[in-house]
């Protein structure tokens, strides 16, 4: 009876070393390939990986150290990288040994890490122990020194904004979406009723699965009920797949235009005509160059283009250039900002203000509370800016904060935050200005309205002039089921001019009052159709 006792035990100890040098094996397949697709900064795809390797060692320094530096490379989830660095710095090893899977300990850069991921948490008292524990390993190493003097100082300055947070209301707005989605707010509908904004999906409840696909932006549409509450129709509209669309619409036009940036790493634009995205068009002049170009915005006067760049002759980093839309419908060649609002830092995310005078953007190298935060200046009467200002907490954050818009009469904004500090989601908050901007704006809401059973042509167009000198105001083009807005400014006589394929088909002139602080008047002008040599239908005014 022995004998096969014995065989059984030789086979189990066989069978649990085979197991073991198998598992062995793929903890360092798994290992090294992250660490080469980490070596690429591709976190994302490394943190797979790692996730792999994880369950099969968890106890490792080294591995916990991988985790979390993917994670505090991320662009949504920093967050989550304190639960493995906190592991990581337990067992810390000054000869570490780099892309080695063997190795066990972690390397004193994680307490660099460390201390950042403390940071995104607020825990700043903590990252301030960790930077100075760091620093005082490296003390002879200058770049590494001026690196965690950077995060020092912006540790102190978020001290400084949370202590004395602005005294304002803020709402969530974008509950109705869904639990399962990180919200980015990027457009707002001239009477702050829709909004239109980009999310990405969380894949799962397990953190390591919430990277964000950086191909592809599905957006949302939400809508204001009567009671005043944002809801959404819970389904994507559009599905992007360009990278980094931005959404505005110009005052003087009813189209969207969507500018974005291809994986070419170049600008282009397509609009929407209140019925469809037409083709993608590329803007002209020498907007587009071999470096990489992004991050387009268009003012609401249509005539200045922003947009990010990292070509040759900036400040460091993307910088912000602008282009002036020219006589001749050309647009000039682009003008970097300069060095009040560009630094050696990235800077990106341009927008302006619905008072055409506030400009916005986001920046790594101006003083922030941590990443990117959203600054504004004020654009004087020569085109200069002034003095870059920090929007403060509770707007910006201790992670990276890159989405800003207003309202078009600028009394909300609304913002993307993460703001309830650790393992928040990023959602969308409005806030309440308390002063709006100084110049008077109109909404004339129109609604154009077809016989019944019948639908409205698709070449309608309402072109709004100044009386005085016939200059066009501004083109509008009505939705599917006829309704558009103009925003017009107060004190002004305006001539509405009803078209059809460039056939005029009504008239009318109305005057805007100056005690008009961005009121709403509404216009509606029912239709009846006619024959007209027995091949098409337009649309007549019935007095």
């Amino acid at each position: 009876m022995k004998a096969p006792f014995l065989v059984l035990i030789i086979i189990l100890c066989s069978y649990i070393n085979c197991s073991s040098q198998k598992s062995k094996a793929s903890y360092e397949n798994y290992f090294r390939e992250g660490c080469i697709l980490q070596s690429v900064e591709d976190y994302e795809n490394a943190l797979i990986y790692f996730e792999k390797a994880y369950k099969i060692d968890s106890t490792s320094a080294n591995i916990n150290y991988q985790i979390g530096l993917c994670f505090i490379n991320s662009l949504t989830k920093k967050a989550y990288a304190e639960r493995y660095l906190t592991k990581a710095v337990r067992d810390i090893n000054s000869n570490y040994i780099e892309d080695e899977a063997n190795e066990r300990c972690a390397p004193p850069l994680a307490l660099l890490y460390y201390g950042r991921a403390l940071h995104v948490n607020y825990k700043f008292k903590e990252a301030l122990i960790h930077y100075k524990l760091f620093k005082s390993i490296y003390a002879k190493h200058i770049l590494l020194q001026q690196r965690v003097n950077y995060y020092e100082k912006q540790t102190l300055y978020a001290v400084e904004k949370t202590t004395v947070p602005l005294t304002v209301n803020v709402e969530k707005i974008s509950d109705s979406a869904s639990k399962e989605y990180e919200n980015y707010s990027s457009f707002i509908g001239m009477d702050d009723k829709t909004i239109i904004y980009k999310i990405i999906k969380n894949m799962s409840a397990n953190p390591q699965d919430l990277f964000i696909n950086p191909d592809s932006e599905t957006v949302f549409v939400s809508y204001k009920n009567l009671n005043g509450k944002w809801i959404s129709d819970g389904t994507p509209q559009r599905q992007f797949k360009q990278k980094d669309s931005s959404l505005n619409q110009p005052r003087q036009t009813s189209v969207l235009l969507k500018a974005l940036s291809e994986n070419d790493g170049n600008v282009y634009y397509n609009i929407w005509d209140g019925f469809n995205w037409r083709s993608i068009q590329e803007f002209d002049s020498d907007i587009n160059t071999q470096n990489w170009e992004g991050q387009a915005y268009l003012n609401p006067s249509g005539n200045t283009l922003y947009f990010v760049s990292d070509r040759a002759g900036g400040y460091g980093g993307r910088d912000i250039y602008r282009c002036i839309k020219l006589p001749n419908g050309k647009w000039s060649k682009p003008l970097n900002l300069g060095p009040n609002i560009n630094t050696e830092f990235d800077e990106g995310r341009p927008y302006i203000h619905p008072d055409g005078l506030t400009f916005v953007f986001t920046s790594q190298g101006h003083q922030t509370m941590g990443g990117f935060d959203i600054f504004f200046s004020i654009i004087d009467a020569d085109k200069t800016f002034s003095k870059v200002e920090n929007m403060g907490y509770p707007i910006n954050t201790t992670d990276d904060d890159v989405f800003f818009v207003s309202s078009a009469d600028g009394k909300s904004i609304y913002f993307s935050s993460s703001k309830n500090s650790e393992l928040e989601k990023k959602d969308i908050y409005k806030m309440a200005v308390s002063k709006p901007h100084d110049e008077p704006l109109a909404i004339c809401k129109g609604l154009i309205k077809a016989e019944k059973g019948e639908t409205l042509p698709d070449d309608i167009v309402i072109i709004v002039t100044n009386p005085d000198d016939g200059i066009i105001v501004g083109t509008y083009k009505p939705k599917r089921n006829g309704s558009y807005i103009a925003v017009l400014t107060p004190d002004k006589h305006y001539v509405f001019s009803y078209q059809l394929n460039g056939e005029e088909f009504c008239h009318d002139k109305i005057f805007i009052s100056p005690a008009f602080d961005y009121q709403i008047t509404k216009k509606e002008i029912a239709l009846e159709t006619i024959t007209v040599f027995d091949t098409k239908k337009i649309p007549t005014y019935r007095k």
